[in-house]
């Protein structure tokens, strides 16, 4: 019995052209997919109150991500704050306003991990997560949860 000569494996160029699928044209590298934002709360899904008690983890550049919830960002250890104006004159501003970035910047895994753990305890108005929830507060379905 002899080994059959085994096939060089197709690319995914060659799967897509021999499946029909569009190929780009020669010297076009294919489409890249950047997630760029996600939400977390622990509001359900259809809760009139869930985009106020919602933590938006956005792609900021160079693999970076922010924790923000309204106008304020999360650092490392959960404390919210705003964001410093720069106006690009001031040198020692600047530099602060870099050092504020760099503590307010993760990679995702380690954003998505902050937004999750803070998610639950937001406070807005004086009401918390589990006073929204607890108070049977209608969905946009009408329905109570």
């Amino acid at each position: 019995m002899t080994n059959p000569v085994p096939k060089t494996a197709m690319t995914m160029r060659e799967i897509r052209h021999q499946l029909g699928h569009p190929v780009p044209p020669p010297g076009v590298p294919d489409a890249e997919v950047l997630p760029v934002r996600f939400v977390v709360s622990s509001v359900p899904e259809g809760h009139n109150a869930r985009h106020a008690y919602t933590i938006n983890v956005h792609y900021r550049g160079e693999g970076m991500y922010s924790v923000g919830h309204g106008l304020a960002y999360a650092d490392g250890d959960g404390a919210w704050s705003y964001e410093p104006s720069r106006s690009g004159e001031d040198d020692e501003h600047d530099a602060d306003g870099l050092t504020w970035i760099a503590a307010h910047r993760f990679e995702l895994t380690t954003a998505l991990r902050l937004a999750r753990r803070l998610a639950p305890t937001l406070t807005v108005r004086g009401r918390s997560v589990a006073d929204v929830l607890a108070d049977g507060s209608p969905t946009a379905e009408g329905t109570q949860r």
